[in-house]
This record gives C-alpha cells, sequence and structure tokens, in this order.
C-alpha cells in the first residue's frame, strides 16, 4: 500500500494555521496522528516511514542524530501523550490493555471499535461472556449527546460504561442513564471503577441488536434455530430473518450477539498470540484490530528513525 505524505502534510499544516493553539498543543496533536489506523496499516511503506519522520521533526520527539528503532519512537510518543494530551486512541487502548489482556483471555474474548448502532456509533464494545460497550469522552469532548447514546447502547449491550479522566469527570457524569457504569482514567494512567454498570435485559431491543449483524452472520443465527433460512426474494430475506430472529428468547439473542463479535474479533487478528503478547504497549489495540499484521509487525523492530 502506498501511503500518501498528503496525511501528515494536511496534520501539520492545519495545526500550524491554528493560531490560538499553543506550540504544545500543536506538537501534540502531530503526535497524536502517528496512531491514525491508515498511518499504522501503510507501514512499512517509504512514504508512510517518511510521514513519521516528518512528525518525528516537526515534535522534537527524538534526539538529532540518535538512530531509534520504530517501536520505540511510539513508545515515547505514547508516554508524552499520555502526560498532556489524552486523546481517544489512549482510552481505547487502555482498556484493551488494562482490562482485556489483564482480566481476560483472547482464547474467549475479545475487542471491536467504532461499531455502528442505530445512529451512533460506539467507541469499543468488549466481548467477554457479556457484551461491555465503553462510551468515551476525553477533556475535549462535548457531554451534549452522552445521555440519548448510552440510552441507545443499553438497548444493544448488557453492560454499558461510560470512560472519562478524573479531571473532567463531573461534566459527564451528572446526568446519565440509570444503570451506567463509569470509569475513570487517572493521571497515573490507571482505570478506575467508579460505579459499576448493571445488567438488565429488560433494556435490550433485539431489533437493535439484529441490525448490527451482517448477512452472513443473522443467516446462520437463523438455520442454527430454524433450519434454514426463509425461501424468499434476496429483497425479502432481511425482513424475513429478522422476524424470525424476534422470536428468540432473549437469552439466544445475547449469546448469538457474543459469539458473533467475537468471532469478529478473532478474524481481524493478523499477527499469532505470541506476537499480540509481545506488541508495544502503545499499539496493542491496533494489533487486536488488525491494523498490525506481518510486514508492519517486522517494521517496528527493523526500521530505524
Amino acid at each position: 500500500m502506498c501511503f500518501s505524505n498528503s496525511f501528515v502534510i494536511i496534520a501539520l499544516v492545519t495545526a500550524r494555521r491554528a493560531a490560538t493553539r499553543s506550540e504544545s498543543r500543536h506538537h501534540d496533536w502531530c503526535l497524536a496522528s502517528l496512531f491514525s489506523p491508515t498511518l499504522i496499516r501503510s507501514l512499512p511503506d517509504p512514504s508512510a516511514v517518511s510521514a513519521i519522520r516528518e512528525i518525528i521533526s516537526a515534535t522534537s520527539l527524538c534526539e538529532v542524530g540518535a538512530a531509534t528503532e520504530l517501536r520505540q519512537i511510539f513508545e515515547q510518543a505514547y508516554d508524552r501523550l499520555l502526560g498532556s494530551y489524552r486523546c481517544e486512541y489512549l482510552y481505547k487502548n487502555a482498556i484493551a490493555a488494562k482490562i482485556l489482556m489483564v482480566m481476560h483471555s483472547l482464547a474467549t474474548a475479545g475487542v471491536l471499535t467504532e461499531l455502528q448502532v442505530d445512529d451512533c456509533k460506539l467507541d469499543l464494545l468488549l466481548v467477554n461472556g457479556n457484551s461491555v460497550a465503553y462510551e468515551i469522552k476525553t477533556e475535549l469532548d462535548s457531554p451534549d449527546r452522552l445521555p440519548s447514546q448510552l440510552s441507545t447502547y443499553q438497548r444493544a449491550f448488557e453492560c454499558v460504561y461510560l470512560v472519562t479522566h478524573e479531571n473532567c469527570a463531573p461534566k459527564f457524569t451528572s446526568d446519565l442513564p440509570s444503570g451506567v457504569g463509569i470509569l475513570q482514567l487517572s493521571s497515573r494512567y490507571t482505570l478506575e471503577t467508579v460505579r459499576p454498570a448493571e445488567i438488565d435485559h429488560s433494556r435490550l431491543d433485539p431489533t437493535v441488536i439484529f441490525n448490527m449483524f451482517r448477512r452472513p452472520e443473522y443467516e446462520a443465527i437463523i438455520r442454527k434455530y430454524f433450519g434454514s433460512v426463509p425461501s424468499v426474494p434476496n429483497t425479502r430475506i432481511y425482513t424475513e430473518c429478522r422476524r424470525l430472529f424476534l422470536e428468540l428468547p432473549i437469552s439466544s439473542v445475547c449469546a448469538e450477539a457474543m459469539a458473533a463479535f467475537h468471532v469478529r474479533s478473532r478474524q481481524a487478528l493478523a499477527v499469532s498470540m505470541e506476537d499480540v503478547e509481545d506488541a508495544p504497549h502503545s499499539l496493542l489495540l491496533h494489533v487486536l484490530r488488525g491494523n498490525i499484521g506481518h510486514h508492519q509487525y517486522q517494521a517496528l523492530s527493523s526500521i530505524m528513525i
């Protein structure tokens, strides 16, 4: 894949034009662009490496003339962002590192990101025996849509958490729907459960859950419970399968959703389990979501910046 330098050029130019931003905020914004999925997936293309070098030069991340492994570049950038610019990626990566990898096993658990749920897009879903949704609000976000987002997610998932930073928690936690849990990311990079989420299947809407399935997924579910997919024109397959799906007990609805989402998370992996364990902490989420495959993984140690 050829990575266009236009990505990093746009990032740098846009930041420079924002006259009200301090130089340090401009640097942090550029560093955050290092963790773009587009850039990560483009490695080890020379144009992607060139883009990384431009970002490093613009932010003075490394000493001039010092050769550093690419994986260490990402680790240094991540550490700097933790202290000054906690963008959404850092929250997602923290959930993957501190909840999935510490409390669960990849054999039975997995993560999905940016999952469409009705007219909302969920930040991160953890499937671990229950479906646990995480909506992230950083210090840079607005609380305007939060109650409606969380209510939507409660119709689709068994547990729903708001994840925010301790410095801005009051802004986001004052008016949450009943049953929503609260996780706080501290300045020491720990995740604290302020309030656990409540499991309440009465909130679940099987239609919302069905609409998250891909066609092969819901057809497999219908075959499992009803023996075959309805013999109707393609234009009616969705409607007829949904009608049958709504006949299932809520326990089966939840189990099939978890199974389908776990399969998706496993299919996304492009490296071995051993490589997941050995991945740079800063890039764990990219490994889990399949943005880092064999070639990208090799580049992290073989390319010197």
